[in-house]
């Protein structure tokens, strides 16, 4: 079940002076430390669970992993060790029960939510003294606006900020925006939108066979991201430039480095487009040419700001900024690594092997703030 290895991976630090308004971008010393895979979730030799498709990992505060499995509709229990301890859920449209994953998450105190946008809401699951996890209410997730909810963040416990998300069609695409904005826990929208976001570019190709409206691979769009403390992180990809607002979407400071565009290569764009059969040639005619900035972007729980940069030289590479966008080093990972929660000085997420099954792969990453020691491992 289990698989232990370690090795380690450079991380270079960048230090540099601080600015006022926008962050600052002169590179200075370099130091390198380790990040340590420390454990390997698999369900190889499991007897007790099987990997579908993993669609989120969450982690509590005393270590145990979540994880969420959209082929079973179930959460898998794990402890901090890799143990499995058992499972919750099934397909259904009772409490406890769900229709189609879309993203977990578990907040400081240990309340776990789970989006179901099959049955447009959230559930809401507590942490019992005996470590189990248990049904505890039901949130809904209204449509609205023309648009559909597709995330959800908690900032306290009557204020959540969702994600909406436009549909587009054969018709064309609406050219509405995605947009951020706070509801209640009825579901119910307090106030106007917060942020708009740019989405990515999209396209209607028609073939012979079929019409279609598609997101184009590689363009420009505006990732974004919560922290536990409600800062909102978002920019768009065509430069790095990373803003940060306050929760009812007020500007606060901008983050920016100096990188060197990159070119996609051909390789990258055949990988791209092939599995969009006729209509491959023209979706690849549309792929540009320079790669974005950045891809994503997430929050650690201690604050810092983790900024994917995609995948280079076959690493997936992560630049780390404090939470007021200072610099502090940058990460490579396995190119099929897809990283899901930064949390207990641990990163966590999924690997995908070369006939595409997922597992779950935990690496350490050592600072020197890091606590001496690393996960208990068997």
């Amino acid at each position: 079940m289990k698989i232990i290895g370690y090795f380690c991976i450079l991380i270079v630090f960048l230090w540099s002076c601080s600015g006022t308004d926008t962050a600052p971008h002169e590179s200075g010393k370099l130091a390198a430390i380790e990040v340590v895979e420390i454990l390997h979730i698999t369900d190889e030799y499991a007897e007790d669970f099987l990997f579908g498709r993993i669609v989120g990992i969450g982690v509590d505060s005393d270590g145990y992993i979540l994880v969420g499995d959209q082929s079973e509709r179930t959460i898998y229990h794990f402890s901090p060790d890799g143990d499995y301890l058992g499972n919750f859920g099934k397909e259904g449209a009772g409490p406890g029960e769900f229709g189609q994953f879309f993203g977990l998450s578990i907040t400081p105190d240990d309340s776990l939510y789970i989006q179901d946008m099959m049955q447009s809401r959230v559930q809401a699951f507590g942490k019992s003294s005996d470590g189990t996890w248990r049904f505890g209410s039901t949130i809904p997730l209204r449509r609205g606006d023309g648009a559909f909810p597709s995330s959800l963040y908690k900032i306290s416990d009557n204020a959540f900020l969702i994600h909406y998300m436009r549909g587009i069609s054969p018709a064309g695409a609406t050219g509405n925006k995605p947009f951020l904005q706070l509801s209640d826990r009825d579901g119910q929208k307090l106030g106007d939108k917060i942020l708009e976001l740019e989405p990515f570019e999209t396209h209607v190709i028609r073939t012979d066979n079929q019409v279609m409206a598609i997101s184009i691979p590689h363009t420009y769009s505006m990732p974004f991201t919560v922290s536990r403390n409600g800062h909102i992180y978002a920019g768009y990809s065509d430069n790095f430039l990373i803003s940060r607002y306050d929760i009812q979407g007020n500007h606060e400071l901008d983050i920016t480095w100096p990188v060197e565009p990159l070119a996609l290569t051909r390789e990258e764009k055949d990988e791209a487009v092939s599995n969009f059969g006729d209509a491959a040639s023209e979706v690849r005619s549309r792929i540009p040419d320079i790669r974005p900035a950045f891809i994503r972007l997430l929050v650690a729980d201690s604050g810092d700001l983790w900024v994917n940069r995609g995948r280079i030289n076959d690493k997936e590479i992560w630049y780390v900024f404090t939470s007021d966008g200072s610099p502090l080093y940058q990460v490579s990972l396995p190119s099929k690594y897809t990283v899901n929660q930064i949390r207990h000085g641990n990163i966590y997420g999924t690997l995908r092997d070369d006939d595409d099954l997922q597992s779950i792969l935990v690496f350490r990453y050592i600072t020197d703030d890091s606590a001496e020691g690393f996960a208990t491992n068997k």
